[in-house]
């Protein structure tokens, strides 16, 4: 994808032989590479992919089929205790200045801007700092040490300004019988709404104003027990509040999420950290491990933190920062440079529609096919047609990031194959409905039954436009009376969201996953090939009409 121009070397041609490129989905793009050697070498590292908008899919998490992209999307593999993997980037800044860094880990984390070494402040689920950047590209080297098993996950976003903390595990600095962690919040406006979601490990009650609320223990993060969404409207009062923690057996830890919702529409937020004071006047202490022992802690937040990451107001429209994160580029000599984009087309296109950062030319089958307004129209394809784009960026964009959405297309009935749809109908991505219709001569009046072999999903089936039935599962077969001449069969597949969510936003609920962390299920003993059939769809065959 890097050559100026790729029409000499026939990149638009569907004979092209591409098993060298690079796959991406819609946004993706390598925006770091890493190593485990401080040097880089070439033969040793590699490139680290996500998405501005779908976060990193090769980490499948069970955060994700709770309605969020994962913070930490920058993965650098599985590593040991004690283990540190190096990335690199350039951060691309406006104007040279002072900026603001925020790094979010499991791991422990450090920085260098331009060669010098940075200075961050916190533990490893938040680190913080400020940076003098120079106009442009600005070299940063990360370097990561594993503190427990599994992938090295990082989250890190550079500012103009300051953003809100996160919110943190908190304990006692010195427990003892009935210790007290507070903040106290001074809002001299009205407030419309006041709520916060609490979670406690070991026993900790929450207060409001000297009013107890409720009383949690034994957080578990994976089936939500020792939290809680609670309204504190009703104890709310204009000036100053007071939220407390107690804990009576002084060795609870707990975390607070909260946020005042004000008449006027806009809001404060607020939670648990450094600024808590126990009842001696001491700062609460952060439990930085609890970042080890549960896992995704953003999933306990609100929902209105702002996101690292751009673009995911998709599915977090309340996540989308007002301030916009400084871009990363892997390689800034890339930047400008046409991006070509190669990929097959779906049984019956007739049309495809590309939203782009940039100017963009179309081939279909190897043959120019003009744009107009990002949408090109053309004859019916078959499965599998070539189709190439070549997008001159307008911006720092250098693989598929390019894609300011997901190509859309426009089908027509056409000729295709029965068997798995996402190979025999070029639809890999494809959770809904397919309908096959053909048509029969038959000969002499009686009765027939209908079997149509192997399916994977649920069928509805017509005759002649009236329906046959409905049928989840096998044997998929209707009885039916026949009078001779020629009949039109209309069969419609549905499948489950097991495609989507296999490709488009990876679950540890589709596919398995070999973490038992972040899995209620594993595949030892499954079936061989069980991943490629997990989340198949389609008419299989053979479908048979026999007289009886």
């Amino acid at each position: 994808m890097s050559e100026r121009d790729g029409v000499a070397a026939g990149w638009h041609t569907p004979a092209l032989d591409d098993a060298g490129w690079s796959e991406r989905l819609w946004s993706e793009a390598a925006y770091w590479e890493a190593s485990r050697a401080v040097s880089f070498p070439e033969e040793e590292a590699w490139p680290v992919v996500y998405s501005q908008a779908l976060g990193d899919l090769s980490f499948r998490t069970w955060a994700g089929r709770m309605g969020r992209v994962p913070r930490k999307f920058l993965n650098l593999g599985i590593a040991a205790v004690g283990d540190r993997v190096w990335a690199r980037t350039y951060v691309i800044a406006p104007a040279a200045g002072i900026y603001w860094v925020r790094t979010e880990s499991h791991a422990s984390v450090a920085l260098s801007i331009n060669g010098a070494p940075l200075s961050l402040a916190g533990g490893p689920e938040e680190q913080t700092g400020f940076v003098q950047l120079d106009q442009g590209a600005n070299a940063l080297l990360l370097s990561a040490e594993a503190l427990a098993v599994g992938p090295i996950r990082i989250g890190i976003a550079i500012y103009a300004e300051p953003q809100e903390p996160l919110p943190k595990w908190i304990c006692a600095p010195r427990p003892g019988p009935l210790t007290r962690l507070s903040y106290t919040i001074d809002e001299p406006g009205p407030v419309s709404r006041a709520r916060v979601i609490f979670c406690a490990k070991g026993r900790v009650a929450l207060y409001v104003n000297g009013e107890l609320r409720t009383e949690h223990g034994d957080f578990n993060p994976y089936i939500r027990q020792g939290q809680e969404e609670l309204d504190l409207t009703p104890y709310w009062r204009p000036g100053a509040n007071r939220i407390e923690l107690v804990l009576p057996e002084g060795d609870g830890v707990g975390m607070v999420d909260g946020i005042l919702e004000r008449e006027d529409g806009s809001s404060r937020m607020f939670c648990t950290g450094t600024d808590w004071r126990d009842e001696r006047g001491e700062a609460a202490e952060l439990v930085h491990e609890a970042v080890l022992q549960f896992a995704e802690t953003e999933t306990m937040w609100l929902p209105g933190r702002p996101h690292p990451l751009p673009d995911v107001g998709w599915l977090m429209p309340d996540a989308v920062s007002s301030a916009r994160s400084l871009p990363f580029v892997r390689d800034p000599a890339r930047t400008g440079r046409p991006i070509w984009l190669r990929f097959p087309l779906p049984v019956g296109a007739v049309s495809l529609q590309a939203s782009v950062a940039g100017v963009c030319a179309c081939w279909i089958d190897g043959e120019p096919t003009p744009m107009r307004g990002g949408r090109a129209e053309f004859a019916a394809q078959p499965a599998g047609a070539m189709a190439a784009l070549r997008i001159v960026p307008d911006d720092a964009s250098t693989e598929a990031d390019v894609l300011l959405a997901p190509i859309r297309f426009e089908t027509a009935q056409t000729a295709g194959a029965l068997g798995d749809w996402r190979t025999a109908l070029c639809l890999p991505h494809h959770s809904g409905v397919v309908e096959y219709e053909t048509t029969f001569a038959w000969h002499e009046a009686g009765n027939a039954v209908l079997s149509l072999g192997r399916v994977r999903g649920t069928v509805e089936a017509w005759l002649d436009d009236q329906p046959l039935g409905v049928r989840a599962w096998g044997p998929y077969r209707y009885e039916l009376t026949l009078e001779p001449g020629v009949h039109r069969l209309r069969i419609r597949v549905a499948n489950t969201l097991g495609a989507h969510y296999e490709i488009g936003r990876p679950s540890s609920n589709v596919g398995g996953s070999v973490d038992p962390k972040v899995s209620y299920w594993q595949p030892e003993g499954m079936p061989e090939h069980w991943q490629e059939a997990f989340a198949a769809g389609g008419l299989y065959g053979p479908v048979r009409l026999d007289a009886v």
